[in-house]
């Protein structure tokens, strides 16, 4: 074997290497964005309860305050100083919008390297078997 060969086979080795190493990275990304895909909608449902609690205790402070401005003159006089409760639905949406593109961009990149996976693997294949018919 001439040194041209030699360097010539450990690019490929090498090249080999590579391609095995970006496959093995892609089926860890695709596994890691489906963690953190079921994991965010945990946190979302956490999230949810936590504000449905929170809009219980405000409908029956609001309704105890009601009761206050019918029985007093003075609640009736501080009737303005009465809050409104915040809607925060709004926001869980744009979370959840948020995180499902986050996800189909982590998804695409896991499905285009185990795409290229399965070229690297079949070219290797058909290299191979034209080598054993040389």
């Amino acid at each position: 074997m001439t040194n041209e060969q030699i360097i010539e086979k450990l690019i490929d080795q090498i090249n080999n290497d590579m391609q095995i190493f970006i496959a093995v990275l892609s089926i860890v990304i695709a596994i890691a964005a489906f963690l953190q895909w079921r994991i965010s909608d945990k946190q979302i449902h956490k999230m949810q309860m936590a504000i449905r609690e929170a809009n219980d205790k405000a409908e029956k402070l609001a309704k105890m305050n009601k009761i206050l401005i019918k029985n007093s003159a003075l609640a009736i006089a501080r009737n303005q100083f009465l809050i409104g409760f915040p809607d925060w639905r709004s926001d869980i949406e744009f979370f959840e919008y948020i995180k499902d593109k986050i996800l189909v961009y982590v998804l695409f990149i896991a499905v285009l390297g185990v795409v290229y996976l399965i070229v690297y693997v079949v070219k290797s294949l058909v290299e191979k078997v034209k080598m054993r018919r040389n």
